[in-house]
């Protein structure tokens, strides 16, 4: 019975995993597509746990490195290392704080001022790969 009430959570979004919530990408941007006022009211400024496939790495103007997931979320890292192992196509699960959505493509951050979590890495290659 557990096993299923945790699949059906996380297709609505609704998982907690340590700190961070747990939602797949193509969930948070359907949530921004409706209603861009209502998501950030809801997400913007939290943390989460947001699992998708890689449809770009690279660089921001400022030389931030960056990855999207399922063509909508974007997700700026400090340090560009942790993106070197990646291909597009690679399923990942990202942990970051919400800023919303930017330019066409809700913005992930991996630091903040206000996270606090150390217990959970920034990003990890999901179990669902390729």
């Amino acid at each position: 019975m557990y096993k299923y009430v945790m699949i059906l959570a996380l297709l609505v979004g609704l998982v907690v995993s340590g700190e961070a919530m747990a939602m797949e990408a193509k969930y948070l941007c359907s949530e921004y597509s409706n209603n861009e006022l209502r998501a950030d009211s809801i997400y913007k400024g939290q943390r989460h746990a947001i699992t998708g496939r890689i449809t770009s790495i690279g660089k921001g103007i400022f030389g931030a490195p960056y990855i999207v997931l399922d063509n909508c979320v974007q997700y700026v890292a400090d340090d560009a290392a942790i993106f070197i192992s990646l291909n597009q196509g690679d399923m990942i699960t990202i942990v970051g704080e919400i800023h919303g959505k930017t330019l066409g493509n809700v913005m992930v951050y991996e630091n903040s001022e206000s996270s606090t979590s150390s217990d959970t890495p920034p990003c990890f290659i999901g179990t669902l790969l390729k």
